[in-house]
């Protein structure tokens, strides 16, 4: 289990919903296409359609290394996982977010909608990430910022 902070609040997620749930944090701090914005507000310009998330399987990995290292296990058995799937489907990311979405649900006091991966959009074209502003965001890996 991963331990992610909100609000001094402890959440513990499973490796691979963890590095979903990272894969969002960095999209909505780095992957800003509003940069001229000082605060995200109602901006979900960085938001992106699940077809994009499921390609960024790569990338998720990526990030777990870069936490764990390469020859830690649980950088390893993330890999195989992940890598090793033919195809990514859909549901399976449907599911995921909302396995993640339900562990900060069940462990904030307070209303958790900005710390959830929300979507927008009609059925077809809807895009994902997360509403919390950007300003909000540190992502810390042993206290040093990732």
């Amino acid at each position: 289990m991963v331990i992610i902070i909100i609000n001094d609040k402890t959440i513990e997620l499973p490796p691979s919903l963890f590095a979903i749930y990272l894969y969002y944090l960095t999209r909505r701090t780095s992957g800003c296409k509003e940069n001229n914005l000082p605060v995200c507000g109602d901006c979900t310009a960085c938001f992106e359609p699940l077809f994009q998330t499921t390609q960024t399987t790569k990338k998720l990995v990526q990030l777990y290394k870069k936490i764990y290292g390469e020859d830690s296990e649980h950088y390893q058995n993330l890999k195989s996982k992940l890598l090793e799937r033919k195809s990514s489907t859909y549901d399976m990311y449907l599911q995921k977010i909302s396995k993640i979405n339900r562990q900060i649900r069940e462990n904030l006091d307070e209303p958790a909608e900005p710390f959830l991966i929300s979507s927008e959009g009609k059925y077809a074209f809807k895009v994902y990430g997360i509403r919390l502003d950007k300003n909000r965001i540190n992502i810390l890996h042993n206290g040093k910022q990732i």
